[in-house]
C-alpha cells in the first residue's frame, strides 16, 4: 500500500537538525500524534519543521520546536470536518447557521494556532483542506470510547505504513498527545497495550473532566458536566486518565508536561496523575512544569519556557535510548534532573 492512500497522515518530512539514534540495531522509531479539542493534524507542525498532511497540503509553523521527526503521523478525531465550504449565506434562512459555522471555524483556527501555521497545497485534486476545518460539537469525546476507537484505527494504519516501508526493522512508536489527544493516547495505551509503544509524551493532559471543571468552575461544575453530556459525546462515568493508570505498564517511560499558568487544565490535575503513577510504582514517569504559558501556548508564550520544553523532551529521549538532538539533550539535562519531584 502506498503512503498517499492512507486516510490519515503519513509524513514526508525533512529534518532541520541532526538527530542521534541510539536505539537498538535494525530498529525504526516513529511518532504518532493526537491533537486537542477543536484541533486537527495541522497542529503537529508545532512539533516538527514540515510535513505533508492527509489533505495533500504542506504544513509548516513559523515558531515551532523540533521534538518529532520522520516517520510520523497524526490523527484527526471524528468531530473534525474538512470539507471545503463558503461563509456566504445564499438564503436568509441559513444565515444564522452560517454565522455559527463561522464562529466554530474561528475557534478551531485559534486552537490550531492558525496565525502561526502555514497551509499550502502540495498536490491537486483534493476536495478537503485543513484551512477550512469545522467541528461537529456533538462528537467531541474528550479521550473516551469514540476518540480511542479513532486513534486505534490510526495506530493500525501507522503500523501498516511502517510494515510496508520498513519490513526488516523492529518497530518502536512514541505516542505524543496534546490535551484531549494526550488523554486519548494514555487511555488507548491502558486498554490496548500495543507492544510497539516505547514512550508516552502527554502535554496538558487532564486527570479527568470533572476534576478540571471543579478547579475552574467550583460552584457550577455540575451544570457544566450536564451541558457536556447533553451536547457532546462525553460521559461522566466513562474512562479517564486517572481511572486508566492502573493498567499502564510500570516499565513504560512517560513524560507529563504542564504549566503553572494553565488555567484550563490545572497543573494540580497533572500533578495528581503524576503522584498516582508514582504511588503505583512507576519509576519512569516524569513531570515538567513550565512557568508562564497558558494551555494553548506551551511552545509560544516565551522563549525560556519554549527552550525548557524542547530541551527537556530531548533529554527524556536520550535517557530512554530514543533518537535525540545532542545539543538540546545536553542543555535539557538541567531541567530533566528535576522532573521527578
Amino acid at each position: 500500500m502506498k503512503l498517499n492512500l492512507f486516510i490519515f497522515l503519513f509524513i514526508l518530512h525533512i529534518n532541520a537538525k541532526t538527530w542521534v539514534d541510539n536505539s537498538p540495531k535494525n530498529t525504526i522509531v516513529s511518532y504518532l500524534y493526537a491533537p486537542g479539542t477543536f484541533s486537527c493534524e495541522c497542529r503537529m507542525s508545532i512539533y516538527m519543521p514540515k510535513f505533508v498532511s492527509s489533505t495533500c497540503e504542506e504544513i509548516t509553523c513559523s515558531e515551532g520546536i523540533e521534538v518529532l521527526k520522520y516517520p510520523a503521523s497524526a490523527c484527526n478525531f471524528s468531530e473534525v470536518l474538512l470539507k471545503r465550504f463558503s461563509f456566504i449565506p445564499h438564503k436568509p434562512v441559513k444565515s444564522i447557521k452560517k454565522l455559527f459555522k463561522k464562529c466554530v471555524y474561528k475557534i478551531s483556527g485559534y486552537c490550531n494556532e492558525g496565525h502561526r501555521i502555514k497551509i499550502q497545497p502540495f498536490c491537486e485534486g483534493k476536495s478537503t483542506s485543513l484551512s477550512s476545518q469545522l467541528t461537529d460539537i456533538s462528537k467531541i469525546n474528550f479521550g473516551q470510547d469514540l476518540d480511542i476507537a479513532i486513534f486505534k484505527q490510526n495506530y493500525q494504519k501507522h503500523l501498516l505504513g511502517l510494515n510496508d516501508n520498513y519490513q526488516d526493522y523492529n518497530k518502536q512508536i512514541v505516542l505524543y498527545g496534546f490535551s484531549r489527544g494526550a488523554a486519548t493516547v494514555f487511555s488507548f495505551m491502558s486498554l490496548h497495550k500495543p507492544k510497539e509503544v516505547c514512550a508516552l509524551i502527554c502535554e496538558g493532559m487532564f486527570d479527568s473532566i470533572p476534576n478540571i471543571l471543579k478547579h475552574r468552575f467550583p460552584n457550577t461544575y455540575k451544570v457544566m458536566l450536564n451541558f457536556l453530556e447533553k451536547f457532546t459525546h462525553f460521559k461522566t462515568e466513562a474512562i479517564s486518565p486517572i481511572s486508566a493508570i492502573k493498567d499502564i505498564s510500570l516499565d513504560l517511560p512517560i513524560l507529563l508536561i504542564t504549566s503553572y499558568a494553565d488555567y484550563i487544565v490545572s497543573h494540580e490535575c497533572v500533578l495528581n496523575l503524576y503522584k498516582s503513577l508514582r504511588e503505583l510504582g512507576h519509576a519512569k514517569v516524569h513531570i515538567l512544569i513550565l512557568q508562564k504559558p497558558g494551555h494553548l501556548k506551551y511552545v509560544f508564550h516565551n522563549q525560556d519556557d519554549k527552550d525548557m520544553y524542547e530541551q527537556t523532551v530531548h533529554a527524556f529521549y536520550k535517557k530512554y535510548n530514543l533518537p535525540y538532538i545532542e545539543d538540546l539533550a545536553i542543555k535539557g539535562e538541567q531541567y530533566f534532573a528535576h522532573t521527578q519531584p
